[in-house]
């Protein structure tokens, strides 16, 4: 599902997943992606339940919801997942990859939130 859509310079990559034991593989392809995008699109003065972290980091709160985080119009541009080098712990993607992961229920513990896109028009 992953490979219809533009992952830049990130990518998938095979990797081998074992049971509790440790010794036996699991069955079927496993992939790891590697989130290997960045741009630079949040902005903390439009966004909601972000505080500034150590590090000239923003850190959302654990109760973040829709709309809390805003972006500029360069979210829209590029590939598909990106992080962003001022938010920490935050993975972003595009509304389209965001969709195919909750419909494949692929979106577990990814705790996807809608964002908004500022500056359009």
């Amino acid at each position: 599902m992953l490979r219809q859509f533009d992952l830049g310079g990130g990518g998938l990559y095979p990797v081998r997943v074992y049971k509790k034991d440790r010794k036996t593989l699991v069955d079927g392809e496993w992939l790891c992606i590697n989130f290997g995008n960045v741009k630079h699109a949040f902005l903390p003065d439009e966004s909601r339940n972000f505080w500034a972290g150590s590090a000239g980091k923003w850190v959302g709160r654990a109760a973040m919801t829709d709309y809390d985080t805003a972006l500029s119009p360069i979210a829209l541009t590029g590939p598909d997942i990106w992080i962003d080098p001022i938010v920490r712990d935050a993975i972003f993607f595009s509304d389209g990859l965001g969709r195919a992961l909750k419909k494949a229920k692929a979106d577990k513990g990814f705790f996807l939130n809608r964002c908004r896109v500022l500056g359009l028009g």
